[in-house]
């Protein structure tokens, strides 16, 4: 399910780091936002609202949340995003396949579903 930003976002512009994920991404963590195309675009989480950043203004996302990167592999990917609120589990099934697809390993138990306001883990998916 494709979502847009909440109303009032138009103006935000696309950051210019917002860039693919690869095996080359530098350790990091970072927002993800997975486009209609299932491309993950990232940037540094820096501040706050910075989500509705990585495509800019009311470019629709497929999935959203954070992911850590150390030593080329993911240590954490999740659905934490209080712009776009996912809460599929099999969103985010979907965005940890293609982060493998992708070439990157993803560590044990770090695909983990939290609560719609980023608060509690869910559930540790794999």
């Amino acid at each position: 399910m494709l979502k847009l930003p909440p109303p009032g976002n138009e103006h935000y512009q696309k950051d210019s780091r917002s860039c693919p994920l690869s095996p080359d991404s530098a350790d990091g963590i970072y927002l993800y936002v997975q486009d209609p195309a299932g491309t993950r675009f990232l940037v540094p989480d820096e501040r706050k609202h910075q989500h509705v950043t990585i495509l800019g203004g009311q470019a629709p996302v497929k999935y959203a949340g954070d992911m850590e990167i150390r030593a080329g592999r993911v240590r954490t990917v999740t659905n934490c995003s209080g712009t776009f609120q996912f809460s599929e589990r099999d969103g985010l099934r979907e965005v940890a396949v293609a982060i493998r697809k992708a070439g990157l390993e993803i560590e044990a138990g770090g695909v983990r579903l939290f609560s719609w306001d980023a608060l509690a883990i869910v559930e540790v998916l794999e």
